[in-house]
């Protein structure tokens, strides 16, 4: 499963109202295989052979406290034993890679009319497994870019070229004609965002916010980003 469909499935995670920590165990439970007991060591190199998210140790020990908690799974000694899932482990495991695959779906169907976008416009044919690669650098670099102006007040990136062109060329005319895709491609963004915030290993995990409502408009990330007309671009880079 590619990194775009763990990214959407993340935000979609988050949306339902849990926290970082149960984001990330809903993915820590899909490395465990059949009855097969893990440990920790190998909970996280399945993370990042699977999933391509490294989880820092003292997170990861976190994520299977929680799980404990839930009783999802079971150990003994959390760092010299083997962890197992339990029965109701196992259920929720099964429910999460429904949603997973659904998630899989969505991005599949948003790289077949990005293939169709491009060939239609500039007769150039990729590939879906292609676009998808692309896609992840994409958003990596727009969250990435977000994040600098918003600190240093200044664009980083150069301007797109190649594929990488073609996709914020389709994004912006998605954001006008296309809500569905639109939507695909923010859901995605915004998981880059969340996981970033888990996995800088700067956050406090166990840190609890109370009356604290964050609002972050789709237009403001998109014109930070560049992705608009200049005239919407300057203003909101000023703004902020």
């Amino acid at each position: 499963m590619n990194k775009i469909t763990i990214l959407a499935a993340i935000k979609t995670f988050y949306a339902s109202g849990k926290d970082l920590i149960d984001v990330f165990a809903n993915l820590v439970l899909q490395v465990f295989e059949d009855t097969k007991k893990e440990s920790l060591d190998s909970i996280q190199k399945n993370m990042t052979s699977k999933y391509s998210i490294d989880l820092p140790s003292d997170v990861l020990q976190t994520i299977i406290k929680r799980l404990r908690k839930n009783n999802l799974v079971e150990y003994s000694n959390l760092k010299t034993s083997s962890i197992a899932l339990t029965s109701d482990g196992h259920a929720t495991q099964e429910s999460t890679k429904e949603g997973l695959r659904s998630k899989e779906r969505e991005n599949n169907s948003l790289a077949e009319d990005i293939k169709k976008y491009i060939k239609t416009n500039t007769n150039e044919d990729f590939t879906n497994q292609k676009i998808t690669d692309e896609l992840k650098i994409f958003i990596e670099e727009s969250a990435e870019e977000a994040a600098f102006i918003l600190t240093e007040g200044k664009k980083k990136n150069a301007q797109k070229e190649g594929l990488q062109k073609h996709l914020t060329e389709f994004f912006i005319e998605a954001e006008n004609s296309d809500p569905t895709n639109f939507e695909r491609l923010k859901s995605i963004l915004y998981g880059e965002i969340i996981a970033s915030s888990l996995l800088q290993n700067k956050t406090e995990v166990n840190a609890k916010f109370k009356n604290l409502n964050i609002y972050l408009d789709s237009n403001i990330i998109f014109s930070l980003m560049g992705l608009h007309e200049d005239v919407f671009n300057k203003p909101t880079k000023e703004l902020i």
